[in-house]
């Protein structure tokens, strides 16, 4: 089929194919190359943001802890809970009222900004001071942190929400040890992680990546849209099961997935202290927006590039086609004898020197017509004079073969005048 194409066509559609895989290769070189590093480098900007705010929020926490450790280990705070626990509640009074009295329980740096409310318990669980006095004689001896406390360990609790200021709050509770290595009580700040929220939802990464916490269950403590707190469980949203399962498993890493038909990728990094997690998620169309934007330019220039050589390879066929067409043009007329015909290239390429020597040619061809036109005028002149003298020696023979007959008429009448003599 390409064998049947005309010059020109062939010409422009080998330029065009020369032409195009080159834009095509780079193109797409271009593209895949800014795709990859515009990836890694996302990649390394979520995981680096995400162990950040991780690494915040544990800094904050263990400074929250020590807080909590350090009112444990005071003198009051011993002194009053061992009095209760060997004397008991109401033979301690003084003591109590000691406690209670103690600055650190209201405004003690590390406490006074973001605690709710700062507790002290016997070793059954009543509060027996506290920096809000409507909170001592209530029990909390079915709290997870108070029975963990009690049992040497100091812990960090269940996130919860408070009713009335809608914002999380996390219990941090310390044993209180007597001087003979005995736990005698529980001291526990109920720490407003309002803060922290704001730190986690406050941390952006391009246009509209967003960050977000999860306790230890997948459960939201911490997001952009308040109303997710404590309601959204990571587990439940369609797309991201598999990195829900790394989150609650305290793993790090970047992931991708799709979240309501939108592409995304998310960097997640434990919180050790808590098991707490911290998830960063940007959708990939924003930060492969360069990459886009490289795509888009490469196909620009490809199509004005590819649409710029597409015309230089027109007008060049066309430059050549037309040149060899007059060539084939007189070549035709010449053929149905046409001697005439004449070929207007004035060039000094090849084609040039074609249409020269098919000029030469045209000459030469007319030379010898003519010559064969004379030849043949001569011919014709010759032929007529021996067609002249052909009659001639015709009409001689016709004579002679008169005479001959006379003569022959003549000798059958002297034949008869003899026989009759």
């Amino acid at each position: 089929m390409f064998k049947n194409l005309k010059l020109g066509t062939k010409l422009i559609l080998v330029g065009s194919i020369v032409l195009i895989i080159p834009i095509a290769v780079v193109g797409w070189l271009s593209i895949s190359k800014a795709t990859k590093g515009l990836t890694e480098i996302e990649n390394e900007q979520l995981m680096g943001v995400t162990k950040t705010l991780a690494q915040a929020v544990q800094l904050a926490l263990t400074g929250e802890m020590k807080v909590v450790r350090d009112l444990a280990v005071g003198s009051t705070t011993v002194k009053s809970l061992a009095a209760v626990a060997s004397s008991g509640a109401q033979a301690s009074a003084s003591e109590i009222a000691d406690l209670n009295k103690f600055e650190a329980f209201s405004k003690t740096e590390g406490l006074k900004d973001n605690s709710q409310v700062v507790l002290a318990f016997d070793r059954q669980g009543t509060a027996i001071a506290s920096s809000d006095p409507k909170y001592i004689g209530v029990s909390f001896a079915d709290r997870g942190y108070f029975k963990d406390a009690l049992a040497g360990k100091a812990n960090i609790g269940e996130v919860a929400l408070n009713k009335v200021t809608g914002l999380p709050f996390v219990p941090i509770a310390a044993p209180v040890m007597s001087t003979d290595g005995r736990v005698v009580g529980v001291v526990a700040n109920i720490l407003d992680i309002g803060y922290l929220c704001d730190l986690i939802a406050g941390a952006k990464i391009g246009k509209t990546g967003y960050a977000f916490m999860t306790d230890k269950d997948g459960i939201t403590i911490a997001h952009p849209d308040k109303t997710n707190i404590l309601k959204l469980d990571m587990k439940t949203l369609e797309g991201m099961e598999e990195i829900s399962k790394k989150m609650i498993a305290g793993q790090s890493g970047v992931e991708s997935y799709t979240f309501k038909g939108v592409a995304k990728t998310a960097g997640f990094a434990p919180v050790g202290l808590t098991g707490w997690s911290i998830c960063l998620s940007l959708p990939d169309a924003e930060f492969l927006a360069q990459a886009t934007a490289v795509r888009n330019i490469v196909l620009v220039v490809g199509v004005i590039s590819f649409a710029a050589a597409f015309l230089v390879f027109f007008i060049f066929a066309r430059y050549i086609s037309t040149g060899i067409r007059k060539g084939v043009d007189l070549a035709t007329h010449v053929s149905q004898g046409d001697l005439t015909a004449t070929i207007d290239i004035d060039q000094k390429d090849e084609i040039g020197q074609l249409a020269d020597a098919l000029r030469t040619m045209m000459e030469r061809l007319r030379a010898i017509v003519g010559d064969v036109h004379s030849a043949a005028d001569n011919v014709a002149a010759g032929s007529e004079q021996m067609s002249s003298t052909a009659e001639q020696m015709s009409q001689g023979a016709s004579e002679q073969a008169a005479a001959a007959e006379e003569a022959s008429s003549s000798m059958e009448q002297m034949a008869a005048n003899i026989r009759q003599n």
